[in-house]
């Protein structure tokens, strides 16, 4: 307490006694001897509260100290954003802000959680973007970047991996004084190192280096890590770039995809096709619709009645022909007229021939507001279907004026019409 109080007299900061909880550890845990009665000290004998997280004496059982309120919170404000009709994006966004958000602190600064954990915090999440139902996508699709056709949902052990990174630079600074003998125990820093070699297997370094952390992780070994390496721990977005090099870029096509090139009897550009619908549509419904469009759960009666869920799958608009995805959207005499209604409206308003092929259809266009507008006209064609009512173009106009007034008062609040007149400058005002 001297100690203190010099440091008060030298620094200014001064312990405050009324907030301030004491506790035995180590042999003496639980003792009942107290010291300097005269400050009035609260001795403590159970949990205590350390910046966040919550200890015990024996350090045992973190991770049920530590998550059991945080659970109860996230239960309850899932289960009022559920009551929303938001789209997948919209989920995975109240996902990352709300409820992981709250964990990102216990998941570095305490060890890994246990695997039961990770399982229930997973079923948690997905039963909410799936709303309750069972998964229509394959979970590592949705954790994909939007490149490789994903939804940047958080795949969890990776991202508390990454987060792992902060500390490599500690370990960096004790590197030079470690020597053979010296073993991991510690839980965390074992989870650390194995943070470490798991990044330094997904990236190409030096074989060298793999085999000493290795060595390390397995048995003893002199710890050294690269200059570069303490320099990303140090960045501001190093944690992006670990999460990123073990989600990976060069990832295989999701079996959706396979399944379109087997069907056509062709292949696609499919970062194109994924980059086309995640940055040039604003719109989310729409965003929503076209990733589960090319991922196949778009379902047609084809698809209801193998589910039995429908009596029969008759073309909801020509009632002559089975129903299916390519029916629906292509070969129907009735979509037939409509697109091609599609097309000379186009052509008429900006003053060029549109003719747009069926994989252009189905997948977009490079065209910013042709594509826009293509997704949109699927979308209305599918809502139609489901209500059983005419696909008319002239009822799609009105979809058209409602896209262009949004935007435009979107433009409008933000103050910036660049972007929105380099997409809508062609289209005559007459037409919106």
């Amino acid at each position: 307490m001297d100690t203190l109080e010099t440091f008060y007299k030298i620094s200014g900061l001064k312990m405050n006694f009324e907030k301030t909880k004491a506790i035995w550890i180590g042999s003496m845990a639980g003792s009942k001897v107290r010291f300097c009665p005269n400050l009035k000290l609260d001795w403590h004998d159970g949990n205590f509260e350390v910046l966040g997280i919550c200890f015990n004496v024996d350090l045992k059982d973190l991770w049920v100290i530590n998550t059991k309120k945080r659970l109860d919170n996230i239960y309850g404000i899932l289960s009022k954003w559920k009551k929303r009709n938001l789209t997948l994006m919209g989920k995975i966004t109240v996902v990352k802000t709300l409820i992981l958000s709250t964990l990102v602190h216990i998941f570095s600064a305490l060890p890994n959680p246990s695997k039961a954990f990770i399982d229930q915090l997973n079923r948690i999440l997905f039963n909410f973007i799936w709303s309750g139902k069972r998964d229509k996508i394959k979970r590592d699709y949705l954790k994909r970047n939007y490149s490789q056709g994903g939804l940047k949902m958080t795949d969890i052990p990776k991202i508390i991996s990454s987060l792992k990174k902060f500390h490599l630079a500690h370990i960096y600074t004790l590197g030079a004084s470690l020597h053979k003998n010296w073993e991991i125990v510690n839980p965390f820093w074992k989870d650390t190192l194995i943070a470490w070699s798991d990044f330094m297997h997904s990236y190409d370094f030096e074989e060298s280096w793999r085999q000493n952390i290795d060595k390390n992780l397995h048995s003893s070994s002199n710890l050294t890590i690269s200059p570069w390496i303490y320099d990303l721990t140090r960045s501001i977005k190093g944690t992006k770039v670990f999460y990123n090099k073990l989600i990976g870029y060069s990832l295989p096509l999701p079996k959706s995809c396979l399944k379109w090139e087997n069907q056509l009897g062709c292949s696609f550009p499919w970062k194109q096709i994924f980059s086309v619908y995640c940055h040039g549509l604003r719109d989310t419904k729409l965003r929503d619709f076209q990733f589960r469009f090319i991922h196949k759960v778009i379902f047609t009666k084809r698809e209801l009645l193998r589910m039995k869920l429908i009596d029969n799958d008759e073309c909801s608009m020509c009632h002559t022909h089975k129903e299916n995805i390519f029916h629906v959207y292509i070969e129907c005499h009735v979509v037939k007229n409509f697109w091609s209604d599609f097309c000379i409206y186009l052509t008429h308003i900006l003053h060029r021939k549109i003719l747009i092929t069926d994989n252009e259809l189905l997948f977009g266009t490079s065209d910013v507001l042709i594509n826009h507008l293509i997704v949109a006209a699927k979308r209305f064609i599918f809502v139609q279907c489901i209500k059983n009512e005419n696909v008319d173009f002239v009822a799609f106009k009105n979809t058209i004026r409602s896209i262009y007034d949004v935007e435009y008062h979107i433009a409008r609040r933000k103050n910036d019409f660049f972007a929105f007149n380099r997409k809508w400058a062609l289209f005559p005002q007459t037409a919106k």
